[in-house]
């Protein structure tokens, strides 16, 4: 976390200092500009990954079905896996975002969110079943990017 000297303006790198090395005012006045940016941005990353579970195991059933009547079912197999990581990732993200904790785990989270919409956009337009990626893969696409937009603008905030 950084801080900044609300009298100075210059940087602050020992959290531990009581004083600014710079000018001296005190920083216990010093106030951390606290935004409900990561706040958004992990709540969207854990919409997004209660989406992305779903599709998860949508894919998986869908790929079962199509191997065993079609003899091919990868694209949706391949978009089950992916969702079921997307998941994990975009929920753990998204918890972490909500605690302020950790900015890299939480960018992790969104991304993999960002690469499970585009996933769900591909497989289902192999298929030529647009209106599937449009219903499914547009919203988690806006959601993993204004997951991330949020997170990433809020670094700053991260511990």
């Amino acid at each position: 976390m950084v801080l900044h000297c609300p009298n100075c303006g210059k940087e602050i790198k020992d959290e531990d200092a009581l004083y600014c090395p710079y000018c001296s005012k005190k920083i216990e006045e010093i106030s951390l500009k606290r935004t409900g940016f990561p706040i958004a941005g992990g709540i969207l990353a854990i919409i997004g990954a209660c989406i992305s579970i779903f599709l998860g195991v949508g894919g998986i059933i869908i790929s079962w079905h199509r191997y065993f009547y079609e003899g091919i079912g990868y694209p949706f197999l391949f978009l089950g896996l992916v969702g079921v990581l997307a998941f994990v990732f975009g929920a753990i993200g998204g918890i972490t975002a909500l605690k302020r904790k950790d900015f890299v785990l939480s960018v992790i989270g969104a991304c993999f969110l960002l690469f499970q919409s585009i996933v769900t956009i591909l497989a289902f337009g192999s298929e030529h079943v647009w209106e599937g990626a449009l219903v499914y893969g547009t919203p988690m696409l806006v959601l993993s990017i204004l997951s991330l937009v949020f997170i990433v603008v809020s670094k700053e905030e991260f511990s």
